[in-house]
C-alpha cells in the first residue's frame, strides 16, 4: 500500500496555465485527497516541499526498456522505477528489442509486465518486421489489438543497417514507407520516424494526421 503523506507548502505547477501558487497536498491511499493551504496532516507524514515545484507526472515519449531480449541492460520493472522516482509516471518504449515489437504478441508481453509497476507504457511497434527493413509489419494486426484493449500505441520507422548500407536500404524501403503512411492514414494512427542521419529525415516522410 501507498503511504498517506503530506507535501507541505510545495510550488504548484498548472500546466494548462503555466501559473503557479503555493498549497498543501494531501495524499492518502496514494492518491490526492487535497489540495489547499495549512491542511492538517492527521497523522500522515510531513515533506517540507518549500523548495519543490509539484506538478502532474510527466511524460518521456522516447525511453529503451530492453525486454524482451536485453534484460542484461534494463528491465521493464527497473525502467519504470527509474521513470517514477524521476517524476515520469508514463513513458513511450522504443523497439529495439528481441524480439522487435512488431506484434501484437510482444506488445502484450510488454503491457503485463508494466502492469506491475505505477508507470504507464506505451509500446511503440517498429513498422518493418524485425525492424529488418525488408517487409511491412502487420499494421492490420497491432491496430485490431489497440481496439480490442483500448489502449494506445505507436509506430516507429525503425531498422539496423551500417552507414555504407544505409542510402541502398532507405531506398529500397522508400516504397513501403509510402505504403505505411497511406495506410496509417486510413487508421488515423500517428507515427514517429527515428532519424538519426540527415539521409533517414529527407527520406522517411511518415507522419499521419491527429485522430
Amino acid at each position: 500500500m501507498t503511504p498517506d503523506l503530506l507535501l507541505k507548502d510545495g510550488l504548484l505547477l498548472d500546466p494548462e496555465t503555466g501559473a503557479t501558487h503555493r498549497a498543501d497536498v494531501l495524499i492518502r491511499d496514494g492518491r490526492i485527497a487535497r489540495i489547499g493551504p495549512d491542511l492538517d496532516a492527521d497523522g500522515a507524514p510531513v515533506y517540507d516541499a518549500s523548495e519543490k515545484m509539484i506538478s502532474p507526472g510527466w511524460m518521456d515519449m522516447h525511453v529503451h526498456l530492453r525486454e524482451p531480449g536485453f534484460e542484461h541492460k534494463e528491465t521493464i520493472e527497473t525502467g519504470c522505477r527509474a521513470a517514477a522516482f524521476g517524476g515520469f509516471t508514463a513513458v513511450a518504449c522504443m523497439p529495439n528489442t528481441n524480439p522487435p515489437i512488431d506484434t501484437p504478441e510482444v506488445v502484450a508481453f510488454i503491457r503485463e509486465r508494466a502492469g506491475a509497476t505505477p508507470v504507464d507504457v506505451y509500446p511503440i511497434a517498429c513498422v518493418s518486421v524485425g525492424r529488418a527493413g525488408e517487409t511491412l509489419a502487420g499494421l492490420d494486426a497491432l491496430d485490431d489489438y489497440a481496439l480490442k484493449h483500448r489502449i494506445a500505441y505507436g509506430l516507429a520507422v525503425s531498422f539496423s543497417a551500417q552507414p555504407d548500407e544505409l542510402p541502398e536500404r532507405v531506398a529500397a524501403l522508400r516504397d513501403d514507407l509510402a505504403a505505411a503512411r497511406q495506410h496509417l492514414t486510413s487508421l488515423r494512427r500517428r507515427a514517429a520516424a527515428h532519424l538519426a542521419t540527415e539521409l533517414l529525415r529527407t527520406a522517411t516522410p511518415i507522419e499521419a494526421p491527429a485522430g
